[in-house]
């Protein structure tokens, strides 16, 4: 067991094997059971903040660590490795929250399908430069994040008899905003349902795509630094990090080498961490 063995974790992917699952919905219901977290929850959350905040938790809760970071390459959503004691997953944190939502759960995919990964936006188009087994398995990990974020049987149960059919923006803005995802992702359950065609499919995103500006993405390169870092890190990794700390298992500037900072920081970043863990 080393430092940042958490003995409270579970580890999903020793307990699931995505290579013995025949499909990727079956795959994402399996991995929703085993987080615990139902649609209806999902639906209660108030912002985009929250379910990030809460999806990563979840997760990270089941042994894999999430960090963030503003990548230079803004074509960059995140990444994932699976080669030492813990696996890791990156996001991009210049892109919106519901993309770094999707992106979480794409890379949790490669983890479970045992593929180290780097993804990129514009996931379709990205998509049409593959061949082969990569092509299959990034389409496998993109229906797993779309089935996982926005289950099929609940979608048609709650909003099926309302929405098939041609979807008009306010629609797809109400359902978005609802399971905490994109628009892309709900106008691919039309898809999948055959609501619409691939043409009409292919045209909201290219618009959609279109529209952004670069300051869609709500990087915090400005700001608080502390507040960064600990965002960066997550709540998390954080604690566990200063506990170790506090049990003399390092010194502080191996502390600050964990924390990818200065020891002249540590302070700075652990008045950030007694705040954030306070009773609001």
């Amino acid at each position: 067991m080393t430092e940042f063995d958490d003995p409270g974790a579970k580890w999903l992917l020793q307990d699931i094997d995505g290579a013995k699952v025949d499909a990727p919905d079956e795959l994402a219901a399996e991995v929703r059971r085993y987080l615990g977290i139902a649609p209806a929850d999902q639906l209660e959350w108030t912002s985009d903040d929250e379910a990030l905040d809460n999806w990563r938790d979840a997760v990270q809760s089941a042994g894999v660590w999430v960090f963030k970071r503003s990548f230079r390459q803004q074509d960059v959503a995140g990444f994932c490795l699976n080669g030492g004691p813990h696996p890791l997953v990156y996001l991009n944190n210049g892109q919106p929250k519901v993309r770094q939502i999707f992106t979480l759960f794409h890379e949790l995919a490669h983890l479970l399908y045992e593929f180290n990964h780097l993804e990129r936006s514009g996931i379709d188009r990205y998509l049409g430069f593959l061949q082969g087994q990569d092509r299959e398995v990034e389409i496998a990990c993109n229906r797993f994040a779309g089935e996982f974020l926005v289950p099929r049987d609940h979608f048609l149960q709650n909003f099926g008899l309302v929405v098939s059919g041609e979807p008009t923006d306010d629609v797809l803005i109400t359902l978005s905003h609802n399971y905490r995802v994109s628009r892309e992702v709900i106008l691919r359950k039309y898809l999948d349902q055959g609501w619409i065609d691939g043409r009409f499919y292919r045209d909201k995103v290219t618009s959609w795509e279109n529209e952004r500006s670069p300051e869609a993405g709500n990087s915090q390169r400005g700001g608080n630094y502390y507040a960064n870092q600990g965002t960066y890190l997550g709540t998390k990794y954080t604690a566990l990090a200063f506990r170790g700390y506090y049990q003399g298992a390092y010194d502080v500037d191996q502390l600050a080498e964990y924390l990818d900072i200065k020891a002249s920081n540590v302070g700075g970043l652990e008045n950030w961490l007694t705040r954030r863990l306070s009773p609001r």
